[in-house]
């Protein structure tokens, strides 16, 4: 009975939070969204949106969109099978929320599928403890701390697969665990089994491939290696038979992971070249930088708790494998890529099951009560505040999840960046860690949805393209089911979903979410030029001249996002001519990577405030089209962007204002403010 009340409280206790964070951590407050915000030379590229797209005038992370796509694809969308990026090799989010937007609409469709995985995440944390312990105080503790996670926090308003990765991984490791191959040997229908759920795994993301390692790892001592390795290569050949029924449908992918892992072996290769002791010494320093994938209390209190009070060399041996998989997966990447915690916080499961442990026997000892319940709260508390902060304006804790602890410390130690317009006719932002809208900020609002006609969905389409997903889960009903027959209607009723559902999209999919793209909003044709005029504030060079130190740098921020422009490092931008005059006079320019300094810092911004007026001239010298980023609609006061021609012939206006920012600078690199 008592039992059963604590799941009620708990339940109670995951609605509390996280009904309000999914209503409130979306759009600007989205974690994904914000750790990709300006604030370091790591991000220097972005806009002060980050890297944003508009829909309906509110900012979503540039990658999200591709799950739009995705849906739109599965529903059957002729013209979606085109224009698809590498995320189609991470299908399964995608393909559960067009199962829920015929009902929900895309958009909260694919916010719905986080929120499951989310309660997905909470529930196998309880289910793990209870199998280790036995003790439901330990299992209520540490689903506790997986309900303020910081993965689910940051990813509760990220429409990608990043949550449900997290959820696959905590289930895989609790049915792992469960399976007992670690301590005996396990028939055929076990190893195939966990091998058909590895297989949708990898299909919703890289973790399934660190599953199938640590499957691999943990079964090999007690079981035929004939059983594993079947096992692991069924699972594994589910990403290459994707891809080859995506070509089959006319599909073609390019796989940006492996052009990734590539450049970054080259790096590694590059640091061995120059001797094993640089490469010893850069190994330890890239493992240090994914300490930070969840707070530092969970990630030293869970590594101390299972370490003293695991038991028996499975138990520890499992332990092990689970927390060094994932990082030693992606280690070969680390050399490129910048992504370090949210790949590997799946391995938090294990660090929530022992710290709850550890919790519940001191909370149960008459002796060790009191420090148990203090750490308790301690732990309960710092767990909280870190895993919300960027929801309250403290921007280190995302991005050390993010990019790892040596280039968080700029967003740990300084303040987050003042934000300001340069007319002073809009208010700062959420998303600049203001109070209004980013549409009170000036931001564009195009149309929101698009009308699409029954005659370019398929039901045909609809049913190919979910047709192999769903094939592979109904192998897995078939072989978890025990009967003939329960695996018989295991199989007629995934064969139903997949016709069912392909008619009801192919019969209700007539609108289609729209983004406007920030970063390409404006095209320069060769010989073209673009004016930008804007009035500056009194206020705005006040705060200008206040915040320039005589160390500082002022520059001029005119760089597309790197995220999707090709002009970036291509040879366009060398043959762009940019003039800047502030009133009459001409400002001395200096390209210093991705910006234009201006001479001198205080001078520079002294010189703005007294003129009040800065304009800015872009003329493209190139024989390519030049995207420059936007984001404000045209007819703001006080701001005029003039675009013309090759010989200054009048040209179409441009959809939106150029996002061009004065910024202020620190001796390290870190940004002290912006002027937008």
């Amino acid at each position: 009975m008592a039992r059963g009340r604590g799941a009620w409280l708990l339940a109670l206790l995951f609605l509390g939070i996280s009904l309000p964070l999914t209503a409130y951590g979306r759009y600007e407050r989205a974690g994904w969204l914000l750790l990709t915000a300006p604030g370091d030379r790591t991000d220097d590229e972005q806009v002060i949106l980050g890297s944003a797209v508009l829909h309906d005038g509110r900012p979503v992370m540039y990658e999200n969109w591709s799950s739009v796509q995705q849906v739109a694809f599965f529903s059957g969308l002729e013209s979606a099978r085109r224009g698809q990026d590498y995320f189609l090799l991470r299908p399964v989010y995608s393909l559960l929320a067009t199962l829920a937007a015929p009902l929900t609409g895309v958009l909260p469709a694919l916010l719905l599928v986080n929120w499951l995985a989310w309660a997905c995440c909470v529930w196998m944390a309880w289910r793990l403890t209870i199998r280790l312990s036995g003790d439901p105080l330990a299992a209520a503790i540490a689903a506790a701390l997986a309900i303020a996670g910081i993965g689910m926090v940051v990813h509760i308003g990220d429409y990608s697969a990043h949550l449900l990765s997290f959820a696959v991984y905590f289930a895989g490791v609790c049915l792992l665990w469960e399976s007992r191959v670690l301590v005996e040997p396990r028939p055929w229908s076990t190893h195939l089994s966990l091998a058909a759920f590895f297989a949708v795994a990898v299909l919703v993301y890289n973790t399934g491939v660190m599953l199938v390692a640590v499957y691999v790892l943990s079964s090999l001592r007690h079981n035929a290696w004939t059983k594993v390795a079947a096992g692991a290569a069924f699972a594994l050949a589910a990403r290459p038979a994707w891809q080859i029924w995506l070509r089959l449908m006319g599909v073609h992918v390019a796989d940006a992971e492996r052009l990734v892992l590539r450049t970054s072996l080259r790096e590694w290769l590059h640091v061995l070249s120059l001797g094993v002791v640089p490469a010893v010494l850069q190994t330890p320093r890239l493992l240090t930088e994914f300490f930070l994938f969840d707070s530092p209390l969970v990630v030293v209190g869970g590594i101390l708790a299972f370490a003293l009070l695991s038991r028996g060399a499975p138990q520890r041996w499992f332990g092990a494998v689970v927390l060094a998989i994932p990082i030693v997966a992606v280690l070969p990447f680390a050399m490129y890529a910048t992504a370090r915690g949210y790949v590997v916080y799946g391995a938090s499961i294990w660090l929530y099951c022992w710290i709850g442990v550890a919790l519940a026997r001191g909370l149960r000892a008459p002796r060790l009560r009191p420090a148990a319940a203090l750490a308790l709260v301690v732990v309960a508390a710092t767990h909280v505040a870190w895993s919300t902060a960027h929801l309250w304006g403290w921007l280190g804790p995302v991005k050390g999840y993010f990019l790892g602890w040596d280039q968080a410390r700029t967003y740990l130690f300084h303040a987050r960046p003042a934000v300001i317009s340069m007319t002073g006719r809009e208010p700062s932002a959420v998303l600049f860690g203001g109070d209004a809208s980013l549409v009170s900020a000036g931001a564009l609002v195009t149309s929101a949805y698009t009308s699409v006609g029954p005659d370019v969905v398929s039901f045909v389409r609809a049913l190919a393209a979910r047709g192999a997903i769903l094939l592979a889960v109904a192998v897995l009903g078939a072989m978890v089911m025990k009967t003939a027959r329960a695996r018989i209607l295991a199989v007629a009723a995934v064969a139903a979903v997949a016709i069912g559902s392909a008619a009801v999209s192919a019969a209700t999919f007539r609108s289609l979410p729209q983004s406007f793209e920030v970063a390409t909003a404006i095209e320069l044709a060769p010989g073209a030029r673009l004016s930008y005029r804007v009035a500056l504030s009194p206020r705005f060079g006040e705060e200008l001249v206040r915040l320039t130190e005589a160390s500082d740098e002022v520059v001029l921020k005119l760089l597309p996002n790197d995220w999707n422009s090709v002009d970036l490092r291509g040879h366009a931008w060398e043959d762009v001519r940019v003039t800047a005059t502030a009133g009459d006079t001409a400002l001395a320019l200096d390209r210093k990577a991705v910006f234009w300094r201006i001479a001198g810092g205080p001078e520079a911004a002294a010189a703005l405030r007294r003129a009040g007026r800065l304009e800015i001239d872009l003329a493209n010298l190139s024989r390519r089209t030049v995207n420059v980023p936007g984001w404000q609609r045209v007819g703001l006061p006080e701001r005029e962007a003039i675009l013309r021609g090759p010989g200054g012939a009048p040209a179409q206006a441009p959809r939106a204002l150029p996002a061009f920012e004065v910024r202020v600078i620190r001796p390290d690199g870190s940004l002290k403010a912006v002027g937008f």
